[in-house]
């Protein structure tokens, strides 16, 4: 395949992921549970100086090693936002690891699929529904799809007898996933090696992985860390990583998260669009091009081997999130540019990408209803439903016109119009959304939060366990039982009662009911439970002892 790297194309993918990933990056409250535990475990990592234990309050989380939390503790540190916790600074290695993933698809495509295929293919990725969405939330999601797909462009371009030493740029990235999220990386790889070796019976391509300076770049990035966290946490990290989550997942839906087989393929059409849009096309070119021979084939083989082992087994765990077949979606990305380009050759009618379009404007419209309506935080906006549907009708036009590199960029602005207006405007302005943030700035305005952060934390919530309290208070609130919660407010701390829990709170205080005056009546709702809520903030009349915590 011809591969000739355009500096206008690179800047045009980088420009187009990194606005889609910063749509709502400034503008959405820190998001439960996972982003704000990652966050909370990051800033205290940057504040306390000790880069190498992983805890969220004192609880220790070995469940991921550090690679993110060093990069977000730079990032909060480098913009100076480790006090004020303004999140964004947290989120923003996970737009580098969006861009960095849209980037490789462009390199790394070029050999597989051709240039013209490959830009188109990485343009399609870069504002996908799911990639941006995940580039805007401080996770190891992007950052990971970004090694995982670096570490296969270089295996793509050894494949194709481009220069040796690029191999330290896949020990390198397969390093960096090790870094992010264990074992995914490698085990992407190690498939893709194993079954094309299988399959063609020939290896000489892969010789130059086995050179020494690759594997000591990477066993220097992984193999100090490693050896330090397994002994400074007397070698619980392995067995609370492997055993406490990675193997539970493999035979077992963890936390409420199960699914049938296939859940991850019906979804595609949604959290890979608007790359799914052109996807029949690609994989019917891809099909095709079995029996082509000669210069200009898609190498389809090794776009096979990227994808489906992957793919087979995070459809066959029980365990079903939405963002386990992610670091194969460029791969997906990939042939679904090879479908614009060949619609594009062949003046075709796209059936498949008409209907898809209409499916997918279909979800997104029922989604945002539901949104709205059945947790009750706001109103329709019916003039985002009208324009989207418009664009999308616009995208279909093309498409029927066999206008298909046009209807391919509206598809990508029409993605990038999502992204903006839901992420960044309409939901960060549903404040019921983000209760948090309304309690933090209810506890800001009475003088509840210390000036100067204390020792232990200082406020006990009881029936709403948020981790984004803990974060955008400064790590000063801790989730208490209602008897350890009466025990904090009798000793004068700042308490936080859930109405589910209120009754039991007031058993728990007895007839020894402190003087207790009510800061504020807080109502919101809770994403992570599907539940509204109502949150009492009480506080003793005399002042609280910030610096000697309950029992």
């Amino acid at each position: 395949m011809q591969n000739v790297f355009s500096g206008r194309h690179a800047l045009l993918i980088a420009v187009v992921s990194v606005v889609a990933s910063l749509a709502g990056v400034f503008t959405m409250p820190v998001l439960d549970v996972d982003e704000a535990r990652f966050a909370q475990a990051s800033a205290q990592m940057a504040q306390s100086g000790d880069y190498l234990h992983i805890r969220f309050l004192d609880t220790p989380r070995n469940a991921k090693p550090a690679g993110i939390y060093w990069m977000q503790a730079v990032s909060a540190r480098l913009f100076g936002q480790l006090e004020s916790r303004q999140i964004w600074a947290w989120r923003l290695p996970s737009v580098l690891g969006a861009m960095l993933a849209s980037l490789a698809v462009y390199w790394g495509g070029g050999v597989l699929v051709g240039q013209r295929a490959a830009f188109w293919g990485a343009l399609l990725l870069a504002p996908g529904l799911l990639l941006a969405s995940e580039g805007g939330i401080a996770k190891t999601d992007a950052m990971l799809v970004g090694m995982t797909t670096l570490a296969m462009a270089a295996l793509a371009h050894l494949r194709h007898g481009d220069d040796r030493r690029l191999a330290l740029v896949f020990w390198f990235a397969l390093a960096g996933g090790i870094l992010i999220k264990g074992p995914i990386t490698p085990l992407i790889a190690a498939l893709a090696l194993l079954i094309l070796w299988c399959w063609e019976g020939q290896t000489r391509w892969m010789r130059p992985l086995w050179h020494w300076p690759g594997l000591v770049l990477a066993a220097l990035m992984v193999g100090p860390w490693l050896i330090l966290m397994q002994s400074g946490t007397d070698g619980s990290f392995f067995r609370d990583a492997v055993g406490g989550d990675l193997l539970p997942k493999l035979w077992q839906a963890q936390e409420t998260h199960g699914g049938l087989p296939g859940m991850h393929i019906l979804a595609l059409l949604l959290l890979l669009f608007p790359a799914s849009i052109f996807l029949p096309a690609g994989i019917t070119r891809l099909w095709a091009a079995r029996h082509d021979m000669g210069a200009g084939v898609p190498d389809w083989r090794f776009l096979l081997v990227w994808v489906v082992p992957w793919w087979v087994l995070v459809e066959l765990i029980p365990t079903k999130l939405v963002h386990y077949p992610l670091p194969v979606y460029p791969a997906l990305a990939l042939i679904a540019g090879l479908g614009v380009v060949h619609l594009a050759k062949t003046s075709r009618i796209s059936w498949a990408g008409i209907i898809l379009t209409m499916a997918a404007s279909a979800v997104v419209i029922i989604l945002y209803g539901l949104l709205l309506r059945i947790t009750g935080l706001g109103e329709v906006r019916w003039e985002i439903i009208i324009s989207f549907s418009m664009l999308s009708l616009g995208a279909i036009g093309f498409l029927i016109n066999k206008k298909v590199y046009r209807a391919a960029t509206l598809a990508v602005l029409i993605a990038l119009g999502l992204h903006l207006q839901m992420r960044g405007r309409s939901l960060p302005a549903l404040q019921a959304l983000f209760p948090a943030r309304t309690l933090t700035a209810l506890l800001a305005e009475r003088g509840a939060l210390p000036k100067e952060r204390a020792n232990a934390p200082t406020i006990a919530v009881t029936g709403l366990n948020l981790p984004s309290l803990v974060f955008q208070s400064g790590g000063q609130v801790w989730f208490a039982t209602p008897q350890a919660a009466a025990q904090a407010l009798a000793k004068g701390h700042v308490v936080l009662v859930e109405e589910r829990q209120h009754s039991r709170f007031e058993a728990a205080l007895g007839g020894a009911e402190p003087d207790v005056v009510t800061l504020g009546v807080v109502e919101g709702y809770n994403y992570t439970k599907g539940q509204s809520v109502r949150v009492y903030v009480l506080s003793p009349k005399r002042k609280p002892s910030y610096h000697e915590p309950p029992d």
